[in-house]
């Protein structure tokens, strides 16, 4: 599984599926929320439910998002009369204070990557 399932191979083919960007957009997000919501269990073994809990306002959040920008299509193109998205709540998000990558931190990050790709031995090719 590549990022959020492929997203980044099935959109072009989407775009070609769809009259409008934006419903193959829409598309592929709910596509990528379920293959990553297929993957939960197994990844559940790897990772502790304690480790997860604080972003789980994130998820919920996204995935509202999503069902609710495809439901308001829906209701674009006469489907459904309102949209029963609009009715739920979602958990309040919290910021988190981001410390940003230096300088040389940075350049270190490049460098390493130019060097070795996901450890396979192969180089990034920046061209």
């Amino acid at each position: 599984m590549i990022g959020l399932g492929g997203a980044e191979f099935r959109l072009p083919l989407l775009i070609g599926l769809f009259v409008l960007a934006l419903q193959a957009v829409i598309m592929n997000k709910a596509m990528s929320l379920a293959v990553v919501l297929t993957a939960l269990p197994a990844r559940l073994v790897a990772v502790p439910v304690a480790d997860l809990a604080p972003h789980w306002p994130v998820a919920v959040n996204l995935f509202h998002r999503t069902i609710r920008a495809a439901l308001n299509e829906a209701v674009r193109r006469g489907y459904l009369h309102r949209n029963p998205a609009e009715l739920a709540k979602t958990p309040p998000m919290t910021d988190h204070e981001v410390e940003p990558y230096s300088v040389l931190e940075v350049q270190q990050l490049l460098e390493a990557a130019t060097h070795e790709r996901n450890g396979d031995g192969e180089p990034l090719h920046t061209s």
